[in-house]
């Protein structure tokens, strides 16, 4: 993944245009961890996409074993995956 994003990140740059690009990692859930991207008239699209509580937690990047050093270079945000049920 870390590979993936940074591959995106180097072709938006070209683009000269703003961009969103981020990666996702869902825990405990990595398997739906994701790099998302949008841009033009969607740039706003992923901004209410999780709720993020007011107390963050941070990552615990130790988990991530050899990773922890590419990961420790993000700006993280703890958010909420949240899944809303009806009748």
């Amino acid at each position: 993944m870390l590979h993936i994003f940074n591959q995106w990140e180097e072709q938006l740059k070209k683009l000269e245009t703003p961009y969103y690009l981020a990666l996702w990692l869902y825990e405990p859930n990595l398997q739906k961890s994701q790099v998302v991207c949008s841009i033009g008239s969607c740039l706003d699209f992923y901004d209410r996409t999780f709720y993020k509580p007011d107390i963050q937690k941070q990552i615990p990047l130790i988990n991530y074993g050899n990773f922890s050093e590419a990961l420790s270079q993000f700006s993280w945000a703890h958010a909420l995956d949240e899944t809303f049920y009806t009748p």
